[in-house]
């Protein structure tokens, strides 16, 4: 279980989680086991370095063979220094872009596909946070594993 606190107010944003991680396999039969827990994962991540976006993940904690973090060091190269009509314009961008697209990479792209087959898929979510460019005040940005919606709670 994750502990995942994001604090959104007209001053900043922060994202926090802990650092416990579980890794389930499953077997032939959908059922699930615990292989192993670990002490050190990381959970909350800068998305591109410089600029005020974070984000913090909970539930599966990989997907495969690949942890949420590295998935998220991953988006972060191809939104930075991947392809130029992949990458984010730091003059000129919002979270909730960033948000879809981090959606897009993370559940149907690699969630989808690596559970597809699965009668139970096992629960992630992520959320963004940050400054969209040139705004004055900080927003949120939820993605539900299963549903791969993003909804903006700092407007609620």
């Amino acid at each position: 279980m994750t502990i995942a606190v994001r604090i959104v107010v007209s001053e900043g944003a922060i994202p926090a989680a802990d650092s416990a991680s579980t890794l389930v396999v499953f077997g032939p039969d959908g059922q699930t086991s615990v292989a192993n827990v670990y002490n050190n994962a990381n959970k909350v991540f800068n998305l591109y370095k410089g600029l005020p976006i974070g984000a913090v993940t909970w539930g599966a904690g990989n997907i495969g063979a690949h942890a949420i973090s590295t998935l998220a060091k991953d988006f972060r190269r191809v939104i930075t220094s991947g392809d130029v009509d992949q990458r984010i314009d730091p003059a000129s961008y919002t979270i909730e872009e960033v948000a879809s697209r981090l959606a897009e990479f993370i559940h149907n792209e690699r969630y989808l596909p690596a559970f597809r087959d699965l009668p139970s898929k096992p629960p992630l979510g992520l959320a963004v946070s940050g400054y969209s460019s040139g705004s004055g005040l900080p927003e949120e940005w939820q993605i539900d594993g299963i549903a791969a919606h993003t909804r903006d709670f700092s407007r609620e």
